[in-house]
């Protein structure tokens, strides 16, 4: 690994002791990325409890310091989601995408031990740079009837508007509501 990088799993422990700097990132990729990254969670999203959250997240380190996270859940039995993904903005594109990778590698040791067939993103329309890393990384789009089969399993309030893209009728206003749906396959 370059640097003095470190990829770790981000318990609760690790996330409460690094929380300032996990939601200093989060803003300052919001305020970077605008609409394409949406509204920066607070600390109650950060906190809050979901299925193997605790063991399906990732937190990357050079030296003592975050450079950036991805943060994941369990859902239908066996299944992840990622939810939120995040570096410091300061980074030049090519190290994130080297760090992105080292988080999703560990992430997938973790999901191959807990019986995790595939995972999903929601990748907001707009965001063509995230779009793009993740056909390139193999993650594919999921058809019509899979993002319909998304909306359901996830409980969403949503609707397919094109063969893959989804429009969440319910997110909190400054947050995309239409998004691309892709799942990566183990």
């Amino acid at each position: 690994m370059d640097k003095d990088w470190s990829i770790k799993i981000l318990d609760k422990e690790l996330m409460l002791r690094n929380l300032d700097e996990i939601l200093k990132i989060e803003s300052d990729t919001s305020d970077l990325l605008g609409i394409s990254y949406g509204v920066p969670w607070k600390e109650d999203s950060f906190l809050s409890e979901r299925d193997m959250k605790w063991e399906l997240s990732t937190i990357s380190f050079d030296k003592n310091n975050v450079t950036g996270f991805l943060i994941n859940s369990r859902f239908d039995g066996n299944k992840s989601h990622a939810h939120r993904g995040a570096m410091i903005t300061t980074l030049p594109s090519d190290e994130k995408k080297k760090i992105f990778r080292y988080l999703y590698a560990k992430l997938d040791e973790q999901a191959k031990r807990n019986g995790i067939i595939y995972r999903t993103a929601t990748v907001p329309l707009d965001n063509i740079s995230t779009q793009k890393f993740y056909l390139n990384e193999g993650w594919l789009e999921l058809n019509k009837k899979e993002v319909e089969e998304f909306i359901l399993q996830k409980n969403i309030d949503g609707s397919v508007i094109e063969p893959n893209i989804m429009l969440d009728r319910v997110v909190p206003p400054g947050d995309p509501n239409k998004s691309k749906i892709y799942k990566y396959v183990y």
